[in-house]
This record gives structure tokens, C-alpha cells and sequence, in this order.
């Protein structure tokens, strides 16, 4: 719809006295009355509390008119997002100034689902937001509308997931934090001290036990490092490995890795900075960790090695490079294995 039209067009109005504009609403209210289709379309939100709804268009206005006639329950709140060129005819009609605290409309643009006086995220956070799409957008005969209608959506699901990201950040971040006084020597201090060498990085898939007696049998050609979550595995069948990675901050990993702390003599720790704290705070032989002194940026976080991917074998790998090993290999490292 071009900005011109939008601007120009007369609302009709039909028998029951509801005013839209033809060009976006065509028949769809010309034998019926908007508030007994409304009533039944938008029942739950009229009776669920606490539920952040956004609705993408607003037949012309007809939806905002409805609501401003109803009481929504307590902390429910209604979000219309609109053409900018709609929105603004709207607005010169005066249906936009007048909503009530719990409706607000505001005009999409690709990108973001529009500056709003509610609190959207702390309605993603509990995960209580109802996408609608009204008649006349989901219709299209305004070809914008479909464009709109998806790109909303998609926008709404880039936010859900950068909070759920956010909100998986936290343990990694307080445990961080709690870790500032072990934290003390980082792992770039190895940097290019094993060049030419070889390593061996150890998992705990099934293949691990193919590659043990190899291992054993070579133990002093190579340098090996292993998940301390395969300690138990590695002290039954007595290798000891040169250096053990933890990453987890959760402190299950500690009941998983216990027996760590039954190698003689003591391998290397080498630790996310947010690993957990039960196994940093109590180990007793040399320990190194990668990443940050602190969870946000100072002067204090070194330059650390490079990190390809989130497990303990990509932070083991990743290690391994920047200590500068030519030819490193995988055993129980078995990615996708069913």
C-alpha cells in the first residue's frame, strides 16, 4: 500500500457502524459486526492474566478500537504492530493517541518489533508471549502484510533465543566470577611450548577404549590430554594424562571427576574460566586457565587462545594448537555416535 493511498482513502463503515479501510479489510466485516467477531477471536486474551499478546495489524483499526473498550486482567498487556504507512493514518485519525496503559501500537520496521512502553523481554523471560495475526493481515490483500507478518515473527524468535542465550550465560558467568581467586595463571603462558610434538586428546565415547592400550604401550611418545570427566576410566587402566580440561560449571562435574584427584603424580589443569569451582579451588597439583579474570572487559583478561566450539574436546583441541603440537589425534572423540 503506498503512503499516498493510505493517506487518501475514506473509511467505509459497515451496518453495524464499524470503520475500515477497504483497500486492507476488503468483505471481511461488511456482513458481520467487528466486537461479536473480536469477543470470540481474542478470548483468551481477554481472560489471561499476565500473557503479553502482539498482534500483527489491526484491521484498519477496528482491532484498537476493541480494546479500548475492554478491561484487560492484570498484567496482560496488547501489542499491534502495523504498516508505518497505516500506522500513521491511524495516528492522524486519532486512534492512537487515546489507548489505554495495557494497548499500545506501534509501527514494524524489519529489524525490531518496535519501541514499546511494556517490558518485553521480562515477557520472554517467563516465556508468556501469544503471537496473533489479525484477519486482514493474515488475508494479505495488502501484499506488505505478508511480509510483515513473517518478518515480526522471525524478529520475536531471534529476541526468544537471545534471551534463552542470555539466560544460559548466567551460571557460566556467576561461576566465572567465583573463580576470580583461581584464576591466576593463564593457559597462553604454554603458548608454542610443544612445537612439533605430538598429542593425543581423549574423550569419553566408546572408541576410547580401543585406542587405551596403544596408548599405554607409547605412553612416552606423546602428550595426552583427557576430560577430567574420564578420570575413573583412565585410573582403572593406569594411564596417567599429562594434562586434564574442565569446562562445566555446573558441580555435577565434580561427582563425575572425582577421581582426578587419584592421579600420582598430580597431570596439569588446565580449566575454563568458569569451570566449577569444587574441582579449581581444590586441586593440588599445577593449574592454568583459559579465558578471562573477569566477566566483562578490563585489562586484567589476557589474550587467550582461540576456542572452536562449546565441549571439553574443541577446548582440548583448541588448547593443544596454541600450544603449538603438529599432529594432534582423537580417540573417544566420537561426535555423533549412536
Amino acid at each position: 500500500m503506498k503512503k499516498k493511498q493510505a493517506k487518501k482513502e475514506v473509511f467505509i463503515t459497515n451496518s453495524f457502524g464499524d470503520k475500515y479501510l477497504y483497500s486492507i479489510c476488503k468483505n471481511l466485516f461488511s456482513g458481520k459486526q467487528a466486537t461479536v467477531f473480536y469477543d470470540r477471536k481474542f478470548k483468551q486474551i481477554l481472560n489471561q492474566k499476565n500473557q503479553f499478546t502482539v498482534i500483527i495489524g489491526t484491521d484498519s483499526g477496528l482491532i484498537l478500537r476493541y480494546f479500548k473498550e475492554k478491561k484487560l486482567p492484570g498484567g496482560a498487556y496488547v501489542l499491534c504492530l502495523e504498516l508505518p504507512q497505516v500506522y500513521q493514518r491511524l495516528k492522524k485519525d486519532g486512534l492512537i493517541a487515546a489507548l489505554n496503559p495495557q494497548l499500545d501500537c506501534k509501527p514494524f520496521s524489519a529489524g525490531s518489533t518496535g519501541q514499546t512502553t511494556f517490558d518485553l523481554g521480562a515477557h520472554l523471560h517467563v516465556d508468556n508471549i501469544v503471537t496473533l495475526v489479525a484477519d486482514s493481515a493474515a488475508a494479505a490483500y495488502v501484499e506488505e502484510y505478508r511480509e510483515m507478518a513473517q518478518a515480526a515473527q522471525d524478529q520475536l524468535m531471534i529476541e526468544q533465543r537471545k534471551l534463552a542465550a542470555a539466560v544460559v550465560q548466567e551460571p557460566y558467568l556467576l561461576t566465572q566470577a567465583r573463580n576470580i581467586t583461581e584464576n591466576l595463571i593463564a593457559a597462553d603462558y604454554l603458548k608454542d611450548s610443544f612445537v612439533g610434538k605430538t598429542a593425543f586428546v581423549l574423550g569419553g565415547g566408546p572408541s576410547l577404549d580401543d585406542s587405551l592400550p596403544w596408548l599405554l604401550e607409547h605412553r612416552d611418545a606423546v602428550v595426552v590430554f583427557a576430560a577430567t570427566r574420564i578420570s575413573a576410566r583412565l585410573v582403572e587402566v593406569g594411564l596417567t594424562p599429562d594434562v586434564l580440561i574442565a569446562i562445566d560449571p555446573r558441580p555435577v562435574n565434580f561427582q563425575v571427576s572425582k577421581e582426578m584427584f587419584l592421579f600420582q603424580p598430580h597431570p596439569v589443569l588446565i580449566h575454563a574460566d568458569h569451570a566449577d569451582l569444587t574441582i579449581t579451588a581444590q586441586w593440588p597439583g599445577s593449574c592454568l586457565y583459559c579465558g578471562g579474570v573477569l566477566p566483562w572487559d578490563s585489562p586484567l583478561n589476557r589474550n587467550d587462545f582461540p576456542r572452536y566450539g562449546p565441549t571439553v574436546s574443541n577446548q582440548a583441541v583448541s588448547i593443544a594448537l596454541g600450544m603449538g603440537f603438529k599432529d594432534i589425534y582423537l580417540a573417544g572423540v566420537d561426535l555423533c555416535f549412536s
